[in-house]
């Protein structure tokens, strides 16, 4: 985060499945480095690896689960952010995560989405 500028950077990425131990964690090291708030689609995740990712990530985790073969998207928010969920909904079919949060002062509304094209 640019603290002069109280800027925070933005990632977004399709990363088609990061249940792999080594997949996920290279993507999670990659992402760090790159923004503060990270969107992730196709995640095929589940709930029981929730306490998992979040111990990787060292921040918030939000997520809408699908299945271990398919759909799933979370955001990931770097602890270095001074963050507070006004509202927050989570489709249950692992489709999107609509958040209103306030960061540093700055309101706004996130939202995840993956959608089949067909």
């Amino acid at each position: 985060m640019d603290r002069m500028n109280n800027l925070f950077k933005i990632v977004s990425l399709n990363v088609k499945g990061i249940r792999g131990v080594n997949k996920r964690r290279g993507i999670v090291e990659w992402s760090k480095q790159k923004g503060d708030i990270i969107f992730f689609q196709e995640t095929f995740s589940t709930i029981d690896i929730e306490n998992q990712w979040d111990r990787e990530w060292n921040g918030k985790c939000f997520f809408s689960h699908g299945s271990n073969h398919s759909r799933g998207v979370c955001i990931l928010i770097t602890e270095k952010l001074n963050l507070a969920v006004i509202r927050s909904e989570i489709d249950l079919e692992g489709r999107y995560i609509l958040l209103e949060i306030e960061i540093q002062g700055k309101r706004l509304i996130l939202c995840n989405v993956y959608f089949p094209t067909r």
